[in-house]
């Protein structure tokens, strides 16, 4: 069914967009600034600014003058871009970490008014980058390889000294990665369970219980609650997204899943039915899912979640609820959502344009 969407608009681009981040700065006369890798042979970090013409954002019950996209900064990359990702910074800074085809990161930064490109990370990598992520206690970013290779390395004044964690020489395959604290991290790859990783130990600290009726097939992206880091939301290339609270071994709860295995999900927290792959996942901040579904003993609620899928489908489940927010002939291959109130999500298309979608404030 269709939700409480709100306002959404096309913004055209002049190629493909990959990958897309909101850059939380504080407040700027340019809008609000995003980052975003292009798709092309001639890879490249943008950093735009979206702005509505009478500098107010539209109500997200009405449709309001359509934003405009304004260029900042832009920086090239060595090879196809494969991750992108960002992190407030102090000083008012955001720092951008992209990964490539060719293994490298490249790191910038944004001042709220202008980007620069740092000087390049040392490369660690002799295959493509499949993910990365910032740690943002440590300052450190891990990053894994085609080939199950997974290094660390520190951003500032210890920037080159990039180590090797672990070398699996093509045996382990990962989809996703993400920090859980500032020594452990969760992947995913083929199949259905997460191993859950210890930066201080030589191998997996631990394994998830498998997801029971809902397969995932292999791992495409996760996410971490921001506060609560035990809470952890993972989406497949069946259309599977399952909901761990890592500190019970318990089958994760199915938040959406492919048509055939829709009824398997748990009772108390209706499915979304999901016809393809999902893209990416990220916790939402604007309702609230009752933590009895996962058995969670506190009181309080769990954030639902947003994810979209290679049949072009943004939407929500959780919350009681499945419920599609916005709908495009392509896929839409990554997304953003605003960080303070939930409202601003904007969205990459493979159709060289971005979707930008501005919701209530509560829904």
């Amino acid at each position: 069914m269709d939700g409480n969407a709100g306002c959404a608009c096309h913004l055209p681009m002049e190629r493909q967009v990959d990958n897309v981040h909101w850059l939380t700065t504080g407040p700027s006369a340019d809008g609000r600034a995003l980052a975003l890798v292009s798709g092309d042979k001639q890879s490249q970090v943008e950093v735009l600014a979206l702005r509505w013409p009478d500098s107010t954002p539209p109500d997200a019950h009405s449709v309001g003058p359509t934003p405009v996209l304004a260029e900042l900064d832009r920086w090239p990359l060595d090879s196809r871009a494969t991750d992108l990702q960002v992190m407030a910074s102090g000083g008012g800074e955001a720092v951008i970490v992209a990964g490539t085809s060719s293994g490298a990161l490249s790191m910038g930064l944004f001042d709220g008014q202008h980007g620069r490109p740092e000087a390049p990370l040392p490369q660690v990598h002799a295959s493509a980058v499949v993910a990365l992520d910032i740690q943002p206690e440590t300052r450190q970013v891990l990053s894994v390889d085609e080939a199950g290779r997974f290094c660390l390395t520190p951003l500032g004044p210890a920037q080159g000294q990039t180590r090797v964690l672990f070398d699996f020489k093509g045996a382990l395959s990962i989809g996703a990665l993400r920090w859980t604290s500032a020594t452990t991290f969760l992947t995913g790859g083929q199949g259905d369970a997460l191993l859950m990783w210890d930066v201080r130990q030589a191998g997996p600290a631990s394994r998830s219980p498998a997801a029971g009726a809902a397969s995932l097939e292999s791992t495409t992206c996760m996410d971490v609650h921001p506060s609560r880091k035990y809470l952890c939301v993972v989406g497949g290339a069946s259309g599977a997204v399952l909901m761990w609270d890592l500190r019970w071994q318990r089958q994760p709860l199915v938040l959406a899943a492919p048509p055939a295995r829709a009824p398997a999900a748990r009772a108390g927290s209706p499915s979304l039915v999901v016809e393809s792959g999902v893209r990416q996942v990220r916790f939402d901040r604007v309702a609230h899912l009752s933590t009895a579904a996962l058995g969670v003993a506190e009181q309080g609620a769990l954030p639902p979640v947003m994810l979209s899928t290679e049949d072009g489908q943004l939407a929500l489940a959780g919350a009681g609820e499945a419920c599609r927010l916005m709908r495009d002939i392509f896929s839409i291959s990554s997304f953003d959502v605003d960080s303070e109130f939930g409202q601003d999500v904007i969205c990459t298309s493979e159709s060289e344009k971005l979707l930008y979608l501005r919701r209530p404030r509560y829904m």
